[in-house]
């Protein structure tokens, strides 16, 4: 049976905003530190992606290698930068916490893949771990934080599904310009555009279990792409086909 909706829904409970000029100059800020110790750093993460099959012609640079040996240098240059203050606000710096020390969102090996908004910005990263196997405390991926300033409200959106000019080659197929696949992750999200479709990849399960809490708060994390979304034909939502329970939660 279909639940009664009262009909006037009380308002989503949002983690409060980080402005998103404040965001994307915090991933500039980190960005720019990474390519300043690690200059190879955008060619190795194509790189990877290219390994992986998921690396789409005329696309801008989206991912950065971050290996192990660098991620205490990093750590070092955005701790004691200017920006400090910005970073931690992002999630791109934690705080100290639980007797931990500041750190970085994410350690080394890892590739970093960079969120964009509609203009081409880097907003947000998530770190894929080349050091994961099954079993491990900590997850194949690492998100910027998004308690602080809700930086992760943004998907793996791919400027492609806006092609801003100027900013990348990437087409899709003529017959799925109007089409947009909703993926869970990244790599779904490229591999996707290999395959000629543009795709959102949302990296975060989205939770609405009911109205009457505040869960629902993590759908907004389509926002910035509803008015794209609604000039589409048809949006298509993907299933995940990992295996085991985790397939089925996301």
């Amino acid at each position: 049976p279909i639940p009664e909706v009262p009909p006037e829904l009380p308002p989503v409970l949002e983690v409060p905003k980080m402005p998103l000029d404040a965001q994307a100059e915090a991933c500039a800020v980190f960005l720019s530190a990474l390519v300043d110790l690690h200059p190879e750093a955008a060619k190795l993460g194509d790189a990877y992606l290219v390994r992986r099959g998921v690396l789409p012609r005329g696309l801008m640079p989206c991912a950065y290698d971050l290996p192990a040996n660098k991620v205490g240098r990093l750590l070092d240059k955005v701790a004691h930068g200017s920006a400090k203050d910005l970073l931690l606000q992002a999630g791109l710096l934690r705080p100290p916490e639980q007797g931990k020390p500041l750190r970085l969102f994410c350690w080394g090996p890892c590739c970093l893949m960079a969120h964009h908004d509609a203009a081409g910005r880097p907003m947000s990263f998530i770190a894929r771990r080349l050091d994961f196997k099954p079993g491990a405390t900590f997850g194949k991926y690492l998100q910027q934080g998004y308690e602080d300033g809700g930086a992760t409200r943004h998907p793996f959106g791919l400027p492609m599904l806006y092609r801003p000019p100027g900013l990348l080659e990437w087409k899709p197929d003529a017959d799925k310009e109007d089409v947009v696949l909703v993926v869970e992750g990244s790599m779904d999200a490229l591999a996707a555009a290999c395959l000629g479709w543009p795709a959102v990849g949302l990296s975060k399960i989205l939770e609405a279990r009911s109205w009457k809490d505040g869960t629902g708060a993590d759908a907004m994390m389509l926002e910035p792409h509803l008015p794209k979304l609604r000039t589409l034909r048809h949006v298509y939502v993907m299933p995940d086909n990992d295996p085991g329970d985790a397939g089925a939660e996301h």
